[in-house]
Order: C-alpha cells, then sequence, then structure tokens
C-alpha cells in the first residue's frame, strides 16, 4: 500500500476519533480522566497528520515534534486512566519520563539516516506507556463494567506486543532509510495496527465512561429507595416536628412523602398536604414565606442544604415555630428533590423570647453599671489626685516595685525624703535599694520582705535607709502585692516610706528617761527595802524585849509604860507597812494571796486588834457577821488590813458612843459573792468636801486633824488600791460632828464548808497547845543579830521547845549535818552564807527533804516571799514577830510533819 494514503488515513481516522471524543466531552456527563484521553487521542492525531509525505518539511524540529505528540497521546491516556481511577498522580516520574524521551529522541534526530534507533526508541516508549495503561486499568476494574476494561487491556495489550516485535525485526534487519520506507512489510502491518488502536481505544474509552454513568445511575437508584426507607422511619419516630420528601415540579412544590407527625403540629392529615401543598404554605406568615422561598431558590441553584427557622400560624391561631433542614438531590429527570425534617422548637422559641427580654433588662443594667463604673473610674481618678497631693503634703515616699525584672518607680517626695533629687532615683534597681539599707539591718528586712509578700501579701517594717549625705533615717515601709502570676507568685507590689527619724529620736529619749525613771524607782524601791529592813530589826527587839518584860511580871505602872511602848512600835510598824505598800502599789508589785480562810476569823482578827484602845477610851464595839457566808477564798491578809484601817481610824476619831461592823451580801452566783463591809462610828464626822479627798494619798480631812491625831495619810488610800484589786470598791458617808460610816466591796470565791481545804477553828489558843504537845521537840534558830536571837530563843523555850542556835548559814548547815531538827527558823540576811542559800544546802541533804523551814526576817517584799519559797522554806514569819503569829505558825507546821 502506498505511504502516503495509508499516513493521511491514519491522520484523518485519528483527528475523526478526537472530535468524537471532544463532542462527548461537550454532551454529555463525563468524569475526572475523560479530558485527558481526549487531549491524549488528539495528541495521536496531531502526529499522526504530521506523519503524511510533504505535509512538513524533514526537518529536525518536525521530526522531534511529531513523534512527541504521538508519545505524548499514549502518555496522557495513561494518566487520564490513573486520573479515573482514583491513583494519586506522581507529576515529577511523569515529567522525567517525557524528558527523557525527548532528551533520546532528539539526539537521534540530528543525524535523519538514524530512523533504526529513532524506530526503537519511539517503539520501546509505545510499549511502555501502552503496558502501564494495561496495568492501572485492571488493577482496579469496576465489576460492573469489567468487559469493557478488558476490551481496553486487550487492544493495547496487542499493540504493545507489537511494538516490542517491531523494535525485534528493526534491529535483525536494519535496512530502512527513511520513515516512508520503514512502512513497507512489516511496518505497513504496524501501521495499520496502530490506526486501529486508535480507534478502538477511542470507542473503547466512551463505553467505559458510559458505563460508570449507568452504574452511578442505579446506584443512585438504590440509593433513592434506601433514603425514602429511611425518612420513613425516621418519620415515624420523630417526637416534635415530622419529615418529608419535598421536589418543584414544573416550579410547582409537591409533597412525595410527609409523616404523621404534621397531624400534631399544624393539624393536618398528612393526605391533605400531600393532595394539596398549599395547604401547608398557606399558614406561613409572609415574612417566613418569603425566606423560604429565597431559601429554596439557593438551595436548588447550588444544591446547598437548606437551613431556616419558620414561623406558622395554626388554624387556632397559636404561633408554631418550626426548625426546618432538607438536602436538595437532582432526579433522573432532572428535577430537584429535598428530603428534610421540621422540629417544632416553639417552646425553644418562647424561652429565647424570654432570653432576649432578660438580655435587654440584662443590657439595661449593664449600661447601668458600665456608667457607674465610669463614674468610680473618674471619683478614683480624682481620688488617685488627692492621694498625690495628699502625699506630696505629707511628704511621704511612694514606691511601685516591679519584683519579676527588680525595678521600682518612687515618686519625688521618696527622693526628697533621703536627699536625692527625683531623677537620680528614676531607676532605682532593687540592688540600689538593698545599698541603701543600713548593713545591720540588710539580710532581716530582706528576709522578712521576702517572706511577708509571698505568704501574707503585704508587709509593715521598720529600719533605716541612707541618706545621700551619710547618714541614716528611719523609715516606716508599708507595702502590699497587687498582681500574682499563674502559680501564685508576686509579681509587684506597691506601698509607702514614711520618714520615722523625728519619731525615733523621741522614742530614744523617752527610752532613757524611761530607763532613768525605773532606776530611780529601783533605787527608791532598794531604799525602802533596807529602810524596812533596818527599822523593823530594832523594832524587832523593842517589842521582843516589850514582851518578854510584860511576862515576867510588872506592876500596873510599869504595865501601863510597857503598852505605850508598845503602841509606840507598832505605830511606827503601821507607818512602815503604809509606806512600803504604797510604794508596792504604784510600782505595780502588789499581788493578792489565793487561800481560803474563814471569814469570822478575819472579823475577828481584825476586832481584837484595836479591841483593847476601845475598851480605853471607853467605846462599845460590835460585829454583825450572821449574813455573811463563812469559808472563802481570798487574800485574808488585805481584807484584814482594810478592816483594821477602817476600826483604827473609828477608834482614834470616836471619843464616845460606839463603833459597828456589819457585813452582807450584795450579789452572789455558783462560785463568788460580792461582800459589802460597813464599820460605822459616832466620830466627829465630815464635811462633803472633805469625804470627797479622804481617799487620796497624803491626805486627812484638814491639817488640824494631823496634828491632833497623827497619822500618814495613806491607809484609806492603800485601802481603796486593794479593794479596786479585789474588784471592789470604798466609800464613806458622813456629816460634821454626827459620825461616818465607811465602806468597802469585794468580791470573794466561795468555798464549800466540808471542803478539806477550808480553815477550821483553833479550839485552844496556838502557846498552850505548842507546850502540851510538842514541849521538848528540838529547833535550830539561826539568827546572826543578838537581840533578836535572844528574844526569839526566850520564846520558844517559854513553850517548852529545846532550841539550838546558829549565827550564819554556814553554821546552820553544818548543825543539820550532825543533829535532827523537828523545825528550823531561818534568818534571810547574815553573813558568811545567807538564809536562801543555807536553805538550799540543807535541802540537799535528804534527811531534810521534808523538814519544815520558816523564814524569820524583817524583808518585807513579796519577792523576798518568793525568794524564801523558791529555796525551798515553807513559810515567812514577818519582823517584828508577834508571839502569837510565831507560835500559830510554828504549830501548823509541827502538826503537818508528825
Amino acid at each position: 500500500m502506498d505511504s502516503s494514503i495509508l499516513l493521511s488515513t491514519n491522520a484523518l481516522l485519528s483527528m475523526a476519533a478526537a472530535v468524537v471524543m471532544f463532542v462527548v466531552l461537550l454532551t454529555r456527563k463525563t468524569y475526572p480522566g475523560f479530558g485527558f484521553w481526549v487531549a491524549g487521542i488528539l495528541g495521536l492525531a496531531l502526529g499522526a497528520a504530521m506523519l503524511i509525505p510533504g505535509a512538513l518539511p524533514g526537518t529536525w524540529l518536525v521530526r522531534v515534534a511529531r513523534n512527541a505528540l504521538l508519545i505524548g497521546g499514549l502518555g496522557l491516556i495513561l494518566h487520564g486512566m490513573l486520573v479515573f481511577r482514583g491513583y494519586r498522580i506522581h507529576h515529577r516520574l511523569e515529567a522525567l519520563i517525557g524528558l527523557s524521551f525527548l532528551a533520546a529522541f532528539g539526539y537521534y534526530s540530528l543525524d535523519p539516516n538514524d530512523l533504526d534507533a529513532r524506530i526503537v526508541i519511539y517503539c520501546l516508549y509505545a510499549s511502555a506507556l501502552s503496558f502501564a495503561t494495561v496495568a492501572v486499568t485492571l488493577r482496579r476494574q469496576q465489576a460492573d463494567f469489567g468487559s469493557n476494561d478488558a476490551l481496553l487491556a486487550l487492544w493495547l495489550t496487542v499493540y504493545g506486543l507489537l511494538s516490542l516485535a517491531r523494535i525485534g525485526l528493526q534491529l535483525a534487519s536494519p535496512t530502512s532509510q527513511t520513515a516512508f520506507e520503514a512502512l513497507h512489510g512489516f511496518g505497513t502491518f504496524y501501521a495499520m495496527v496502530q490506526i486501529l488502536t486508535v480507534q478502538l481505544v477511542t470507542l473503547t474509552l466512551i463505553s467505559i465512561n458510559s458505563q460508570r454513568i449507568e452504574w452511578e445511575y442505579r446506584s443512585s437508584e438504590a440509593s433513592l429507595r434506601e433514603s425514602d426507607e429511611r425518612l420513613r422511619s425516621i418519620g415515624d419516630n420523630v417526637p416534635d416536628g415530622f419529615v418529608y420528601r419535598y421536589e418543584l415540579v414544573e416550579g410547582q412544590p409537591r409533597f412525595d412523602y410527609i409523616s404523621a407527625g404534621i397531624e400534631k403540629t399544624h393539624g393536618l392529615k398528612p393526605a391533605e398536604v400531600l393532595g394539596d401543598a398549599q395547604r401547608l404554605f398557606s399558614m406561613l406568615t409572609p415574612e417566613s414565606r418569603n425566606h423560604y422561598l429565597e431559601g429554596e431558590a439557593i438551595s436548588a441553584r447550588d444544591l446547598s442544604v437548606y437551613s431556616g427557622t419558620l414561623l406558622f400560624t395554626r388554624a387556632d391561631g397559636r404561633p408554631l415555630w418550626l426548625h426546618v433542614q432538607s438536602r436538595p438531590h437532582r432526579r433522573t429527570d432532572g428535577a430537584i428533590a429535598w428530603d428534610g425534617v421540621a422540629i417544632d422548637i416553639t417552646e425553644h422559641k418562647k424561652a429565647e423570647l424570654e432570653l432576649a427580654h432578660y438580655n435587654a433588662r440584662l443590657e439595661g443594667l449593664i449600661e447601668e453599671r458600665t456608667q457607674a463604673l465610669s463614674q468610680a473610674m473618674a471619683q478614683q481618678a480624682r481620688d488617685r489626685e488627692r492621694l498625690e497631693y495628699a502625699l506630696d503634703a505629707t511628704h511621704d515616699g511612694l514606691w511601685d516595685w516591679d519584683l519579676q525584672h527588680g525595678v521600682s518607680y518612687v515618686n519625688q517626695a521618696y527622693a526628697r525624703m533621703l536627699g536625692y533629687a527625683p531623677d537620680e532615683l528614676s531607676n532605682n534597681t532593687h540592688d540600689h535599694w538593698i545599698a541603701l539599707l543600713h548593713p545591720d539591718e540588710r539580710e532581716s528586712v530582706l528576709s522578712q520582705t521576702r517572706l511577708l509578700l509571698e505568704t501574707a501579701g503585704s508587709y509593715e517594717l521598720e529600719f533605716r535607709m541612707l541618706c545621700k549625705d551619710g547618714h541614716y533615717k528611719w523609715v516606716l515601709s508599708r507595702g502590699k502585692v497587687v498582681s500574682h502570676d499563674q502559680h501564685g507568685r508576686p509579681l509587684r507590689a506597691v506601698g509607702t516610706h514614711i520618714d520615722l527619724t523625728v519619731r525615733k529620736e523621741l522614742e530614744l529619749k523617752l527610752r532613757e528617761t524611761k530607763d532613768a525613771a525605773e532606776a530611780a524607782n529601783q533605787a527608791k524601791s532598794s531604799f525602802l527595802a533596807n529602810m524596812s529592813h533596818e527599822i523593823r530589826t530594832p523594832l524587832n527587839g523593842i517589842l521582843g524585849m516589850g514582851s518578854l518584860l510584860r511576862r515576867t511580871g510588872v506592876t500596873d505602872q510599869q504595865a501601863a509604860y510597857l503598852s505605850k511602848m508598845e503602841a509606840s512600835g507598832r505605830h511606827l510598824l503601821t507607818v512602815i507597812n503604809d509606806i512600803l505598800d504604797l510604794s508596792k502599789i504604784e510600782a505595780g508589785k502588789m499581788e493578792l494571796e489565793e487561800k481560803p480562810f474563814a471569814l469570822a476569823h478575819v472579823l475577828r482578827a481584825a476586832v481584837e486588834v484595836v479591841e483593847s484602845r476601845a475598851e480605853m477610851k471607853g467605846l462599845h464595839l460590835s460585829v454583825e457577821d450572821s449574813a455573811l457566808p463563812q469559808a472563802l477564798y481570798g487574800d485574808p491578809t488585805r481584807l484584814t488590813q482594810i478592816l483594821v484601817n477602817y476600826l483604827s481610824n473609828a477608834v482614834k476619831f470616836t471619843e464616845e458612843g460606839q463603833i459597828e461592823l456589819t457585813g452582807r451580801v450584795m450579789e452572789e452566783n455558783d462560785h463568788a459573792c460580792l461582800l459589802r463591809f460597813e464599820v460605822r462610828d459616832t466620830g466627829i464626822g465630815m464635811t462633803d468636801e472633805q469625804c470627797a479627798r479622804v481617799f487620796n494619798a497624803f491626805e486627812q480631812a484638814d491639817s488640824s486633824t494631823t496634828r491632833k491625831y497623827g497619822g500618814t495619810g495613806l491607809g484609806l488610800a492603800i485601802t481603796k488600791r486593794i479593794a479596786q484589786m479585789m474588784g471592789g470598791t470604798v466609800g464613806v458617808s458622813s456629816a460634821s460632828g454626827q459620825g461616818s460610816t465607811f465602806w468597802l466591796t469585794a468580791w470573794l470565791q466561795k468555798l464549800s464548808v466540808t471542803d478539806d481545804a477550808a480553815p477550821q477553828p483553833q479550839d485552844e489558843d496556838a502557846e498552850a497547845t505548842l507546850r502540851r504537845e510538842f514541849g521538848g521537840c528540838k529547833l535550830l534558830l539561826t539568827e546572826d543579830e543578838p537581840v533578836n536571837r535572844e528574844v526569839a530563843l526566850a520564846l520558844l523555850e517559854e513553850v517548852g521547845l529545846e532550841v539550838d542556835i546558829a549565827g550564819t548559814g554556814l553554821e546552820a548547815l553544818t548543825m543539820t549535818d550532825k543533829n535532827d531538827y523537828a523545825v528550823i527558823l531561818m534568818d534571810m540576811q547574815m553573813p558568811v552564807m545567807d538564809g536562801v542559800a543555807a536553805t538550799r544546802a540543807i535541802r540537799a541533804n535528804p534527811r531534810y527533804k521534808d523538814v519544815p523551814i520558816l523564814a524569820m526576817t524583817a524583808n518585807a517584799f513579796s519577792q523576798d516571799r518568793r525568794s524564801c519559797i523558791d529555796a525551798g522554806m515553807n513559810d515567812f514569819i514577818s519582823k517584828p514577830v508577834e508571839p502569837s503569829i510565831m507560835y500559830s505558825t510554828l504549830l501548823t507546821w509541827l502538826k503537818n510533819s508528825r
């Protein structure tokens, strides 16, 4: 066959195949990849046209271009099949294959006589692309249109095998000189197969696309049937709404299906709506109808989901809100249908309306709060301005500390306080602040500041800071953390510095003044203690010798002299005691005892003190205590002191008549009672002015009273302070010339009369009991003063006690090592070893662990008593020694140590 005719026929048929493919692409539904097939067939057609003899000059470019179109056409068919099957396209690999062909074919096209090499390269690439397309076609073969896949694979397999055969023949007999000579013999057959392959591949590809359309149609019909079944199943189970299938036929709405829920929502039966869709659409409000029609048009145009909220009006006039959502799909006949669901959201809408109402109210409230906040912020700005003015006026420093970066801002007053210009501390780092701290306080201030900021969140410290001129100022630093990080660590603190230098200087002066006052007070106390001791010691000898003298038997005149001597001595003792008590009160060192006592004993003891003086003046002295409790707990000594003071004054200022001591309960509870004692006399009385100041220290009615009756004016002042310490008070009612009534109140704890701790009355005086029951008991008397030692020895031997004498504490210690004693009487102040040291040493001896040791000393302060008790002594007998008190104390401890 003539090569021109064959090649022309190939070009025409290939072009016709390309036109057919292009028409299909334009007129029918196609799938991804079909466009590449069209391009591939067109490439084969153009390549074939360029092979027609005389059509184009036989240049190198023409030779490369026509074979590139032929191989490119096969490559596009392969690419289209990859896309059609859904494979991932490797564009780099495709480009590499194309470039390799162009490089090889272009090289051998440089010499027109290298036809054999060009045929081999062409056939090699043609067979490779054909077999690759076969592999892709059969790898993902669809069962529903597999026959076309097999046909395509067959045509391309045959073509590929023939291409390989031609390579073999061409290599075996390389005799052709031109492309047209190569069409003789097997070349002619190969050209006809290539023509036939293009036509068969074109028809097969069109058939594959058509079969896929049919397969998708059948799948769509099945899906529609399944969708319809699901729709009906869902529609039967929608609780508050209905499902439907709705379509537009020639622009008119029609329901294919609607569930029974429409009867509940609209009061319409499904059959009524299926027959006439307008029954449902007429219930839409105009606004909702327009909204739906606009949304329906968009959904039909874009095949997009419609979603909206529509308002219907029921037949009874009640509103009905439905949320409608539907998905459109195009049917095979071109009609648009929607499958949708409508949910009754009327209650939800009502809640939304209520919520909107509440939101409106909330927005109004927020607006009000915003205005209030704006006003508050404006007020805050004004307050800040006032604060800045106030800080400037008070010269207080303000600081703002960035704890994270160690930098702090300070105001002008802060800088001026330390003598700096404001710009000198404008970038005040933490290290600079540390350098300004006093070295003695630096570590303490840093640790306290950090600890307080991390724990309490605020601090208040006083410390010294270095001024620019080199001296230190005291400042009060107050700070507070105002922001933290997410882990709770402090980030920022603000505070103030207040200059305390003037206050600290005043405090120092005040402290020095206080120390001087305390030293003076201590000196006064020491002086009073020494004075008391120095007066009590000889007074003990005077009163003691007088008592001993009285016991030897005296005349009446001598007895009178002794009474006056003893009265003078006791008056001196009273003065000393009053001075000491006032000193204790002023120093805040007076303390009350807490022990059980019998109130009858206290009253009797107070009366006994003044009884002889009252008899000497012919005064009648009476006591009324029948309404008082007898067993109490408190300080009987101080209560006795008050009553003795009142009774002594009554005897002193009453020349004739009577004196009456009465007591009664003013108030009581389960544990305590408030008692009121009164001493009423028929003496000289006082004016109101005198009554107003009689309880002041160093005060008496007037100076003539002092001259006539004597006294220091301290007793009543002391009485008032003791009564106040007992929770009560004092007072007086009087008229000049008509007598006076002095009273006091005191809270005392109650005791049961059967309590073991309650004091028991003495049936016999202590002196007689000692003589009878303990005569011959051995005692140790430790006393360094000869007169006091003689008095004590005589009093002890008077009741039959056997007494050893030690002049110092060291002698007493030696004698206790050699002898056993029932009781030890110990003076406090002695040479060599005092009574406290001696007592401690004696207590170290196991034999004297429980032997009573009684202090007998002229030291009259409470701290002296505590020193005795702390050293191991059991009791305390004050000098001047009252024989009855000494005998009573000895009797108590001798009985306890049996």
